[in-house]
């Protein structure tokens, strides 16, 4: 198992590596297909509908990912598969492909990318991050941005689970280890919590697979890292774990991120009333609270 010893695999998953492969790859039952039945569209639709219902069961992957990852039909728009056997995920143009090889001794995988039009874009390899699960279990990948998918590979006894990353624009794969709360990459970068519990220390894992832990405890959501900070309990931080914008004296009630050098806040009174706002990076409102939406006339 690839991992970074904290990862404990339950031991009732144990034996179950055929299993857990099938489930990954998006194989199980492929084997009794009709004969001349469409290989590729059956099972990248299969892939579809178990990533769906999989992924609407784990609250703990992002909803945007979620949709992304799912894209029902995507799969069977691409050209028809030439020297791969089916497409297992794809989002923002990066389709992750299947080659399966049957032999006495049984079946071999390689993994590889290719774009909308069906072009490689990273070649066949058996030695994908994605097929390093040698036991337990494993989930159907999930995209998270930035052109980086993840699969869960280990469910720890206090229910934390282990994360693979595939990044497919620059074919690199890394293990992230364990993770909790998991957003999704955006600018280069994912902030989520390294552990269960509260509060909880901070993780910061690049799209490049560099990982560190600046310091910080989590005791609120994390927002997305942007425009070079994200949000944490009333104040945003850099990659250095430093804070560089403190609004800990208003009670926030959104998870804000910069989007084209201004952020939208929501203010909370003692009595519930909201108001809106927005800041600019040195935290400057940049006009004064009020009680419509910026949506409103």
């Amino acid at each position: 198992m690839v991992g970074k010893g904290e990862a404990v695999i339950n031991k009732k998953m144990q034996g179950l590596a055929a299993v857990g492969l099938a489930v990954l790859l998006g194989t199980a039952g492929c084997a009794s297909q009709p004969q001349g039945a469409d290989p590729h569209a059956s099972a990248s639709l299969q892939t579809a509908v178990d990533s769906s219902s999989r992924e609407k069961e784990d609250s703990s992957l992002p909803s945007s990912s979620r949709d992304a990852a799912g894209e029902p039909g995507a799969a069977s728009k691409l050209p028809r598969p030439e020297g791969y056997s089916w497409v297992m995920a794809g989002a923002d143009g990066y389709h992750l492909v299947v080659k399966q090889e049957d032999s006495p001794s049984g079946a071999s995988y390689q993994i590889g990318t290719i774009n909308n039009k069906g072009e490689w874009v990273h070649p066949l390899r058996a030695d994908h991050i994605f097929l390093s699960v040698e036991s337990g279990w494993a989930s159907q990948p999930i995209y998270l941005g930035d052109g980086v998918f993840t699969i869960k590979y280990a469910t720890t006894s206090d229910r934390l689970s282990s994360f693979l990353m595939y990044n497919a624009k620059e074919d690199i794969g890394f293990d992230a280890g364990p993770c909790s709360d998991i957003n999704g990459f955006h600018d280069g970068y994912l902030v989520v919590r390294g552990s269960n519990g509260t509060p909880a220390p901070v993780k910061i894992i690049s799209s490049t697979g560099e990982i560190t832990e600046p310091g910080l405890k989590a005791e609120g959501e994390i927002g997305l890292y942007s425009e070079g900070v994200f949000y944490l309990d009333g104040r945003f931080y850099n990659l250095a774990g430093e804070a560089v914008i403190d609004l800990s004296e208003y009670r926030i009630a959104n998870i804000p991120m910069f989007e084209n050098n201004k952020c939208y806040i929501e203010l909370r009174t003692r009595c519930g009333e909201v108001s809106y706002t927005e800041i600019d990076h040195e935290g400057n409102f940049l006009y004064e609270p009020h009680r419509s939406t910026l949506s409103d006339p």
